[in-house]
């Protein structure tokens, strides 16, 4: 599913086919894109970047975010590379150097059923795309 918006901003969930993902919804910008599955929330967003943008990705989170969240969200979200992570890597590149902008986030119950996180050239972005492999105990 990709979400090309009115700024010309993309976001995507990948998933395989067979893998149905239900309750999609966009931020027309194209900035957010999220989908359930099996119980589980996907949300995927391209947040304004840049500390001269810093109010504008204010606004951002506390006006466009809230919409692609469940409503019965009471879990706190960890970011992938950070928790029982050894490792960690960059995700955008350019002349000047490199940095780590885009995240996942996941629920601690999520954590646990972690088995490994890593990044991959995508040749549709100039991005790398960030793969997170679950143990999906329960749900699969």
């Amino acid at each position: 599913m990709v979400n090309e918006g009115t700024e010309k901003r993309r976001t995507a969930i990948l998933a395989k086919t067979r893998l149905q993902l239900q309750n999609i919804q966009r931020i027309p910008s194209g900035r957010g894109i999220a989908a359930n599955f099996k119980g589980i929330r996907i949300i995927n967003i391209y947040a304004p970047p840049g500390t001269e943008r810093r109010a504008e990705r204010e606004q951002f989170f506390n006006t466009k975010v809230t919409y692609l969240l469940p409503t019965d969200a009471t879990e706190i979200l960890y970011d992938v590379w950070e928790k029982h992570s050894h490792t960690t890597a960059y995700t955008h590149y350019t002349n000047f150097g490199a940095s780590r902008i885009d995240r996942i986030c996941i629920t601690e119950p999520l954590i646990n059923q972690k088995q490994g996180v890593e990044t991959v050239a995508a040749a549709f972005s100039d991005h790398f795309a960030v793969i997170l492999r679950l143990k999906l105990v329960g749900h699969v």
